[in-house]
């Protein structure tokens, strides 16, 4: 489990790759999360046969307070996708844990929620110069700002999970190309589903 945890106190998003979600000190990395094609055998499961070669998702460090006007978080980018795409959407989903109020006016204060779409992104995919292999990159927005009065809750990001869609069908699993790699990596197929983690 990779987690990101939003200090109200020291005004960063602090990175976690480990086990638990902690706090880690000041000037540690955002979360990286690879992307990886969701195949079913040697084929892509979505019905349009969209692959690639490799795409990540990328939270940098963020202040709290630039939450409240901002929802901009970080960047998707998939490389050499076939076939050419116009575009393509993502969506990411996540835990939100909220610590204490000190003042008493943070209505998410000491609760937990389960956001999905924590953030979305619709990625762009510029022609190449040759041949047929498209990069697509987007910039990720959360789904909604922090309100102003929980400026100074920290907030535990964690369970992120990241999925991408052919564009116009995000949400579809019969359209999903990208999944997080975290989502797949030793699990059974789940092949009733749509084949994520890979399905015979």
């Amino acid at each position: 489990m990779r987690a990101v945890f939003v200090a109200a106190v020291c005004g960063v998003v602090l990175g976690v790759c480990a086990p638990a979600a902690i706090a880690q000190t000041r000037g540690t990395s955002g979360y990286i999360a690879r992307l990886v094609p969701e195949m079913c055998g040697a084929v892509p499961c979505n019905v349009s046969g969209i692959s690639f070669a490799r795409g990540e998702v990328r939270l940098p460090k963020l202040k709290q307070s630039k939450l409240i006007y901002s929802t901009s978080i970080g960047h998707v980018s998939l490389q050499q996708v076939i076939p050419p795409q116009p575009g393509l959407q993502a969506r990411l989903t996540a835990t939100l844990s909220y610590g204490p109020d000190p003042n008493s006016d943070c209505a998410q204060a000491n609760t937990q929620v389960v956001v999905s779409p924590w953030a979305t992104s619709s990625l762009t995919c510029l022609p190449p110069g040759f041949g047929f292999l498209t990069p697509c990159n987007g910039e990720l927005f959360l789904t909604a700002v922090t309100p102003p009065e929980c400026a100074d809750v920290d907030v535990i990001v964690e369970n992120i999970s990241a999925e991408v869609y052919e564009n116009g069908f995000a949400g579809d699993p019969t359209h999903r190309i990208a999944l997080d790699g975290l989502a797949v990596g030793g699990q059974t197929p789940d092949c009733n589903s749509g084949g994520a983690g890979g399905c015979p």
